[in-house]
């Protein structure tokens, strides 16, 4: 009986944590996207060569991550603790690029029972402009 609620447990944590994986992933890359649109300068859009505000882009992008996935201003919820969101800006010749960092512990049953906060995850993503956006 006992054997078998602990099983239960590990599979609710397993969906758990790869479902909140997958929207981690998913409001990442949106905002990659968005901070390379709000970021790209005006006046560069049609000249050929961009180049990207970095405080713009890091500002979005993090507005954005908070935004889509319902974050409070330590970038945590119920199921989110500890999250770290690290932007950086590369303007390689006139392509630039947005690399993110994201750490953080998920929150499930099982690491509470060990003492731990939660199961941690990384993930890093890279976009680069591209010319259209649908």
């Amino acid at each position: 009986m006992l054997l078998g609620l602990f099983i239960s447990i590990l599979i609710m944590d397993v969906a758990t944590v790869w479902s909140v994986r997958d929207e981690i992933i998913v409001a990442t890359e949106m905002s990659l996207d968005a901070a390379l649109v709000a970021g790209v300068y005006k006046e560069d859009r049609v000249g050929g060569k961009l180049h990207a505000n970095e405080e713009e882009c890091r500002y979005t992008a993090k507005k954005r991550f908070k935004e889509n996935l319902k974050l409070n201003n330590q970038l945590e919820n119920s199921r989110m603790k500890d999250t770290t969101f690290d932007v950086q800006l590369i303007n390689n010749q006139g392509r630039p690029r947005v690399e993110v960092y994201v750490e953080t512990y998920i929150t499930t049953m099982s690491p509470k029972i060990f003492g731990m906060p939660g199961v941690p995850v990384r993930i890093h993503r890279i976009q680069h402009h591209l010319d259209e956006y649908n």
